[in-house]
């Protein structure tokens, strides 16, 4: 399954409680679960967006320093998370700073 993100096609969207990160870098997505939002689309966001050098070592979900963020918004039950691997840092930078300026994710301006 893949959900686009911008222009992006991340892999996803998983249930982030349940999620096994791969270990490797990338781009990552995080939404809201809503099956009875009023849109034929049953994910609501991103709410955030975020980079990585490695998924495996983020601390996803319970170590993420804005899981209280999300939570406030959807509850750990109902987060989900779609990645798009990228090994260059600097196209992860500035592909993660494109997304959070034209998407504006509620949870990202809380940086």
């Amino acid at each position: 399954m893949n959900i686009k993100v911008g222009i992006y096609k991340f892999l996803g969207p998983f249930k982030l409680a349940t999620w096994d990160p791969p270990q490797q870098p990338g781009i990552y997505a995080i939404y809201v679960y809503r099956p009875t939002f009023p849109s034929c689309e049953p994910y609501e966001g991103p709410i955030y967006i975020g980079e990585t050098d490695d998924f495996s070592k983020r601390g996803f979900p319970k170590s993420h320093d804005k899981i209280d963020y999300w939570d406030q918004i959807a509850g750990k039950d109902d987060l989900f998370i779609a990645y798009f691997p990228c090994n260059s840092k600097s196209k992860r930078i500035l592909i993660e700073k494109s997304l959070i300026n034209k998407i504006k994710p509620v949870c990202n301006e809380k940086i």
